[in-house]
């Protein structure tokens, strides 16, 4: 009997350990690669919100500065809030494009308020494209996410301190 017991306890641990030889290594290394792409793309669209928050804090001097108030600063800080949101939930290609959008609005902010964008607030190579996401579609996107909530008026965003939007 108890050699039976010793028996059965040595098939077990043969079975678990063949069956741990038989991981595929290649598809190991491909889930690693792809966490860290994972990571790298986290990274970039978290460089790409924070150069946008600046760009944004420096439209909104601007707008206090000049007082041309065309609309475009307050869809900036919607676009960037939605692109947080979706940064948060792990959509970081989703999170870019919405971002790079923000930015846009907030140079054309600063553009109408008489400011000229620093070069280091433009666009880098490292930052990437909107992968062919026209703004109609990123406009849509935040319509249907947000829909009356989206603040179009750049007076509420003078009031708003942006604290949400950490330079």
């Amino acid at each position: 009997m108890h050699t039976r017991f010793i028996f059965s306890v040595l098939i077990l641990l043969l079975l678990a350990s063949s069956m741990h030889a038989q991981r595929n290594p290649r598809r190991e290394r491909v889930k690693d690669r792809r966490s860290e792409m994972t990571q790298s793309e986290r990274a970039r669209a978290k460089r790409v919100l924070r150069r946008t928050n600046a760009t944004i804090h420096y439209a909104k001097k601007q707008l206090i500065a000049n007082q041309n108030k065309t609309g475009n600063l307050a869809k900036a800080v919607s676009h960037q809030r939605f692109a947080i949101s979706l940064l948060r939930r792990g959509m970081d290609k989703r999170a870019i494009a919405h971002s790079r959008r923000a930015r846009r609005l907030a140079f054309a902010s600063i553009e109408a308020n008489k400011g000229q964008v620093p070069d280091d607030m433009k666009f880098t190579e490292d930052e990437g494209s909107d992968a062919g996401i026209s703004d109609d579609q990123l406009d849509g996107d935040l319509e249907k996410e947000f829909g009356s909530q989206v603040v179009l008026e750049d007076d509420r965003i003078l009031e708003d301190s942006l604290s949400d939007l950490e330079e």
